[in-house]
């Protein structure tokens, strides 16, 4: 017997041998399903839970609504003649609360200065329409108090 003849033999060995391996392993379509199905199962609820607990609470630093911007860019403007620097914007139970910096003017006199400080409520009244009521902000008071 030749070295060539040994590993024809072992060679059919092999494969005879793979395909009894594939041919009773047993694993169907069904099989693959159950596994994927478990793993998206438990992706969502991994996801939901994520979503749950970053979800904004009573008190929290949010972004408002586009409507809500505009409506205290314009309150301040019209009402106090004073543009808007920055604005924090608050999550509260029925209404957003903020506090917003306004521009400083030479031309206000010492009685009504205030370093441009306000604090801020804003409840909607209809569809994209507020109702916004500003106060001078007093340090250590919560926005949503």
């Amino acid at each position: 017997m030749s070295l060539l003849e040994y590993e024809d033999v072992q060679g059919d060995v092999e494969k005879s041998r793979l395909f009894d391996t594939v041919k009773y392993s047993g694993r169907s379509a069904t099989d693959y399903l159950k596994v994927l199905g478990t793993v998206v199962v438990v992706v969502l609820l991994a996801g939901g839970l994520a979503l749950y607990t970053l979800a904004p609470v009573e008190g929290d630093e949010v972004r408002p609504p586009d409507f809500l911007e505009a409506a205290v860019r314009a309150h301040f403007l019209d009402k106090e003649k004073r543009s808007v620097e920055a604005v924090t914007y608050f999550l509260c139970k029925d209404f957003y609360a903020a506090r917003v910096k306004l521009e400083q003017r030479p031309d206000i006199t010492a009685r009504q200065m205030d370093e441009g400080r306000r604090r801020l409520r804003a409840v909607e009244r209809g569809k994209n329409q507020w109702e916004i009521n500003s106060s001078v902000d007093e340090e250590g008071k919560p926005p949503c108090g």
